[in-house]
């Protein structure tokens, strides 16, 4: 996409990160406080919320690692371009 608007030099960096909680009950206090809650699961009304906790939850078993862990592995990019010496404006950009 930035390469088509004329920047050059386009480079994406990736980085993984991997995050181990303990037990879902981490998981879920982590999700409180990050983009899942949010994003969506906010809009869960509230006398639902514990059964889509509890229905979270049943899914989790089946994921849980030894001792009951979860890992949740994540791909974080990073993309930088330069604009072209001398372009007053690229195409697409404002």
């Amino acid at each position: 996409m930035l390469t088509g608007t004329g920047y050059q030099a386009v480079q994406t960096l990736t980085h993984q990160v991997e995050t181990v909680y303990d037990n879902p009950e981490q998981w879920w206090a982590a999700c409180r406080s990050q983009a899942p809650w949010a994003i969506s699961w906010r809009h869960i009304p509230p006398a639902r919320l514990d059964a889509a906790r509890q229905a979270a939850f049943t899914i989790l078993g089946d994921l849980c690692g030894p001792g009951g862990t979860l890992t949740r592995p994540l791909t974080f990019a990073c993309t930088t371009a330069r604009k072209p010496a001398g372009s007053a404006e690229l195409r697409g950009t404002q």
